[in-house]
Parts: C-alpha cells; structure tokens; sequence
C-alpha cells in the first residue's frame, strides 16, 4: 500500500503544530533547521528520534535535520522541541499514513553561493514509498522558483530557513535533484527521507 501525505501542521520555533488528523500508526516527520553556535548540537523532541542531520560545515553554523516517530494513537496540539544554541530556527511536523520509521536518507551541503539547492540523490526504494525532500539556505527570504517534475512544495511558506517539497516515489531512484530559488545565497543545506 502507497504511503501517503496525511497533513503538515503549521511551522513554528520551538513548537510546533500537530498535523491535522494524526492517528495510530501514522508515521510522523519533524523538519528543523536552524543556525546552530554549539558545536554538534542536536534538535530533539520527546518520543521522536533523529533520523539524520547535514550541517554547512564544521560543528556550528546552518544544519537542516529529520526526526521522526511512529504515532501510537490520535494526536493534537503542539510538539515541544529542545534545542541549543540555536537561533533563525524553524521546525514544522508532517504526519504520513502509513510508513516507516526507519526510512533511507541522503544529505547534501554547498557553501558556495548560487540560486540552487545542493544536488542530492536517493537510490534503493520502493516505488510505494512518500519522499519528503527539505532545503534550507542562510539568506533572506527566498522563494522556491523551480521545483523537478512531479515534486509539489508542501511547506506553507517560504522562508529562507526551510522547504519542504514531497511525492510519491513511483521508482528505486530519483536522480540527481536541486531546486531553484529565487536568490543567491550561501550555507545551502538539503535532505531526502524517504517514509
């Protein structure tokens, strides 16, 4: 059976909204990025766990990060995350029906300065996953002007700290993706989860 998008709740700092509708057996992603001063400092929240994390460079500085969780019953209100040394930080929760915890990832990070994301490629799925797809840049506000074929921007917004695109995988690969955004910057970080 496709896992499929449930809900994405609403973005926040330290909280952050449930998804709407979140229930028994739903896996549930947490994205956070956030520029970091101590050095390999990670975001946690209770019941989650840290799927993966890809910092610019070094201990410090921008870092993008999964965590995710199975959901053991109906859930609302807020997630509550800990975090430090951390400041421009944003955190937004994405419930899936179905999926898997223990999902296949992969990072990428470019400290150059450009309008793309950095390139990042997933290998070794099954056609039935979801792929939730984050980048994260250190400038101002920067919207997503170029997103691959078949990837929908799933975030609610479109602040430098964070997107979120998604889509059924369809295949075992994706290829090589980047997307484009519509200003320069550097501290470019991205990941690939699939549920």
């Amino acid at each position: 059976m496709a896992v499929a998008l449930r809900a994405a709740g609403s973005r926040g700092t330290t909280t952050c909204g449930i998804p709407s509708g979140t229930d028994a057996g739903d896996t549930v992603a947490i994205v956070v990025s956030g520029n970091c001063t101590t050095s390999n400092a990670v975001p946690t929240c209770a019941g989650f766990t840290l799927e993966d994390i890809i910092r610019v460079s070094g201990t410090t500085g921008r870092y993008i990060a999964v965590l995710v969780k199975k959901a053991v019953g109906a859930e609302s209100g807020t997630y509550t995350l800990t975090l430090t040394g951390v400041n421009g930080v944003y955190a937004q929760a994405f419930s899936f029906t179905g999926g898997d915890t223990t999902g296949i990832t992969a990072t990428a990070t470019d400290n150059s300065s450009s309008t793309a994301s950095p390139a990042v490629s997933l290998s070794g799925l099954a056609t039935t996953d979801y792929l939730l797809w984050a980048a994260a840049t250190s400038g101002g506000n920067n919207t997503i002007t170029t997103l691959p074929g078949g990837w929908t921007e799933i975030s609610t917004t479109s602040a430098a700290v964070g997107h979120v695109a998604g889509k059924l995988s369809g295949g075992t690969s994706t290829g090589s993706l980047s997307w484009t955004m519509g200003t320069s910057s550097t501290g470019r970080t991205a990941i690939i989860l699939s549920i």
